[in-house]
């Protein structure tokens, strides 16, 4: 009896599992162009994990220089790929969108334009990044906007509805109250909504229990009033008031200084105002005295914005050092005669940010953020010596300061700024050095790009086997064909094709239409 049951039991058991390892399918080998499988097979059981790697001048289109994929029921978890090593994978930017590459990976050089999401704003207005040789360049940042308010304040007894948890919300938004069952608000009325209005939220209600009479209710907390209730504006190191009204004032932080906190200011019905934002220093000082093995050329203290990236000449004629600042501190390359963006790897940590003093303990800040009196930040106004004002003279100022814009053989001014000029070079050319040119309140004009010549001229004339049409030039990187005065039986016209490349030009030998096709002329 036993040994049947036990016979039944498998009869039973086997087809299921049959089935069970039928449905898990297999995988095929997947095709990778330019790489290689780690174990290399023609199928691939369900659940089995390869490793693959790129050849030289690839990399996998996902992190790491070697990648794993795991087949799952006929499918890879995702399909083995190499790509140009110079390409980039879509950038991480918190609070931000931007539009995405169905392949998933970008083109060197190729850029991004984001959108920051709503209660969000990009740093510096920044909103652009490219991929150069493998990393993204100066990735915008979206911070949070100075009309947006945080999360709306908790109240006892109720809850917010209609609206998931968000930290941040965009100005004017509505966030609805409800209270719990056996509570009230005014009366009868068990909602009630709140707005963001220039970064603070209206009066919240209070849910009151049902059973409580009016001589229990609240006190509540002070209310917004007008801003002549507090009397005196108040005072933000290093800020000014750039917005006044009714209900508000409106801080903005001074040129090198970042601001925390609200910018918006309110009054209360108590004569108290809100709370101050602070304007904290976001800057660098590169003073060539204490980087001298770095060979710049510069005639005194420069000042970088944080997250500023300036090419800075070196002592080498034509040869310049990126500086960058990052997180307070000065990040520079060795000197180079590279296009900008080169020499990004290897770069030294050479100095500190968040000062009170320059390298002379003079106590000047870069202008727009300077000590003032009464401030009781940097020193007192009238204690710097000639020396100290000397290192002022460095300081960016408005474009009218210079004077006649300076002039880039090749180059045109794009676009004037009252703080700075953008020079876009000629069509055949390739600009070189910063792009965009500063005033300095000295009277001088920072560097100059370079609008170096990127083409090459062919003179047909001069080539007996060519009709002759003139001079022609070539764009660096393109490729032209000439009609060749030789022509075959059939009367096929030959052409030979001419290639620039850094400024030196190849002609091929004259070839027919099918050597053109197959692109081996």
């Amino acid at each position: 009896m036993c040994v049947r049951y036990l016979g039944f039991v498998l009869l039973v058991w086997f087809p299921v599992v049959l089935h069970a390892q039928s449905a898990a399918q297999s995988c095929r080998a997947p095709r990778l162009n330019g790489g290689y499988l780690v174990p290399e097979q023609d199928t691939y059981s369900h659940d089995t994990t390869l490793s693959y790697g790129c050849d030289d001048g690839m990399k996998p289109a996902v992190e790491g220089w070697w990648a794993t994929s795991t087949c799952q029921n006929g499918s890879w978890s995702h399909e083995p790929r190499c790509i140009d090593e110079k390409a980039c994978l879509p950038p991480d930017i918190p609070n931000a969108k931007y539009i995405e590459n169905q392949s998933g990976w970008y083109r060197d050089g190729h850029k991004i334009r984001i959108t920051c999401d709503e209660g969000y704003e990009p740093k510096y207005r920044h909103v652009t990044a490219k991929c150069n040789g493998g990393t993204w360049t100066s990735l915008p940042v979206c911070e949070k906007s100075i009309n947006a308010c945080g999360e709306p304040p908790k109240i006892p007894h109720a809850v917010i509805i209609h609206q998931e948890y968000q930290e941040v919300f965009a100005a004017d938004s509505e966030v609805q109250y409800e209270c719990e069952d056996g509570y009230t608000v005014e009366g009868a009325d068990t909602t009630k909504s709140i707005f963001c209005i220039y970064g603070n939220w209206t009066e919240g209600p209070t849910c009151k229990s049902s059973s409580t009479s009016g001589s229990n209710e609240r006190t509540s907390r002070p209310q917004i009033t007008t801003v002549d209730h507090c009397g005196a504006y108040p005072n933000v190191p290093n800020g000014d008031v750039v917005e006044r009204d009714q209900t508000f004032l409106k801080f903005q932080c001074n040129a090198f200084y970042t601001q925390v906190g609200l910018g918006t200011v309110v009054c209360y019905s108590d004569g108290t105002w809100s709370q101050l934002p602070i304007c904290k220093e976001a800057f660098c000082v590169l003073d060539p005295a204490e980087h001298v093995g770095a060979n710049f050329r510069l005639s005194g203290v420069e000042y970088l914005k944080e997250g500023e990236e300036k090419h800075i000449p070196c002592i080498q004629q034509d040869y310049s050092s990126r500086v960058q600042c990052t997180n307070g501190k000065i990040h520079f390359t060795q000197c180079m005669e590279t296009e900008p963006g080169a020499g990004q790897n290897g770069s030294a940590e050479v100095g500190t940010a968040g000062v009170n003093t320059t390298s002379t303990g003079s106590g000047i800040h870069p202008e727009g953020g300077g000590s003032r009196p009464g401030t009781g930040h940097g020193g007192s106004a009238g204690s710097a010596s000639s020396s100290e004002e000397k290192e002022i003279q460095l300081q960016i100022t408005t474009i009218t300061t210079c004077g006649n814009h300076p002039v880039v053989p090749n180059g045109d001014v794009v676009e004037k700024n009252p703080m700075f000029l953008r020079y876009l070079c000629a069509a055949f050319h390739k600009q070189t050095g910063p792009e965009r040119v500063e005033c300095y309140s000295n009277g001088k004009w920072s560097e100059t790009p370079t609008c170096k010549a990127a083409f090459c001229s062919v003179d047909t004339g001069r080539y007996s086997e060519l009709i002759s049409v003139g001079v022609k030039y070539i764009k660096d990187g393109e490729k032209v064909r000439f009609e060749c005065v030789h022509q075959d039986e059939w009367w096929t016209t030959h052409y030979s094709v001419a290639r620039c490349n850094n400024g030196r030009k190849r002609l091929s030998r004259c070839c027919d239409w099918w050597d053109l096709k197959r692109d081996i002329c």
